[in-house]
């Protein structure tokens, strides 16, 4: 999660990759367009944790993007899907060639319950119009909700997520637009927080110490310091800056204890690179990490709050 790598990609089955998977990644890497993707498992084998098996991509992903537990291997489902046959000699499509991987059915119960008509491709505006982009935002939001989560836990942990269609115009608009920060942070493309306290300057070209990550949260007093901390640290290595360590300063507790799948991403991020030096991107992208993960935190309450404030995202008869 979070941890982009690139690899070489033929979709030749037994070649440079063993499953390449071609029936579903050809849509990823389809005529250079963007797509994403949600990525689910279909049991969860860990106990005494709530489930967190959900993410997304805009690129193909390893059976092991959310959890590296064999019976927690994961799925890749496109937003949208690319015709066979309209696939040229050269790999490409015809430009809107490609169709929302979304079921009918679903789609004419939330055109139903909200009043709102359906765009082929892209987003609606969400007054008169939703699109696959919109569904997907909305049903993120609502993976990433406590209470559905709670509710429906024993079935999350026995088969791939189902998601309820929306009771109403107001609650599809409200989790639409929380999903949409949570995908941005997942995607590590912006952050709603302020980012106040994060900074990786001390971090940046330098080495990923064997026994780091170590991380100390607010109040905490480190090796070197004579003060408890205000802001929480992610310690690298443990030279330098006067001797007391090299770290990345901000990083709130929840952020660091947050849980995808069997990872916790802000400890593997840096465990995957023991030994190695961290380049400018790397410890850029690990603020980013931060700050997405502080916010959805923030975020998943906010979609409780959402569903609570709109009249439940349950209808009587589905209770």
């Amino acid at each position: 999660a979070f941890d982009v790598r690139y690899t070489y990609y033929t979709g030749a089955s037994g070649g440079f990759l063993c499953r390449p998977r071609p029936e579903v990644m050809r849509h990823m890497l389809a005529d250079g367009r963007r797509n994403i993707a949600l990525i689910a498992c279909r049991q969860q084998s860990r106990t005494g944790e709530p489930w967190n098996l959900c993410g997304v991509s805009e690129t193909i992903i390893e059976a092991c993007a959310i959890s590296n537990i064999t019976s927690e291997i994961n799925s890749l489902f496109p937003l949208y899907l690319h015709p066979a046959e309209q696939e040229t000699a050269q790999g490409l499509y015809e430009p809107g060639s490609r169709r929302a991987n979304l079921s009918p059915d679903f789609i004419a119960s939330i055109e139903e319950r909200t009043g709102l008509r359906f765009v082929a491709d892209g987003l609606g505006d969400l007054q008169a119009t939703f699109g696959p982009e919109d569904v997907l935002r909305y049903i993120y939001a609502v993976l990433h909700a406590p209470s559905y989560r709670e509710r429906y836990d024993q079935f999350l942990r026995a088969d791939f997520p189902r998601v309820p269609p929306p009771t109403g115009a107001p609650i599809f608009r409200a989790l639409a637009e929380i999903g949409a920060a949570l995908i941005a942070g997942r995607l590590l493309k912006e952050s709603a927080s302020d980012g106040s306290g994060l900074n990786s300057a001390g971090v940046i070209e330098s080495v990923v110490e064997k026994g780091y990550p170590r991380y100390y949260a607010p109040g905490e007093t480190p090796p070197g310091e004579d003060a408890p901390l205000e802001w929480g640290r992610v310690y690298v290595a443990g030279g330098d800056l006067l001797q007391g360590g090299l770290y990345v300063e901000g990083v709130a507790p929840e952020a660091w204890a947050f849980r995808v799948g069997s990872y916790q991403p802000m400890d593997k991020y840096l465990r995957d690179r023991v030994g190695r030096r961290l380049t400018y991107d790397e410890a850029e992208d690990y603020v980013k990490m931060a700050a997405a993960l502080r916010d959805t935190v923030r975020l998943m309450g906010e979609a409780d709050a959402a569903i609570a404030a709109n009249g439940g995202l349950w209808s009587e008869r589905e209770a």
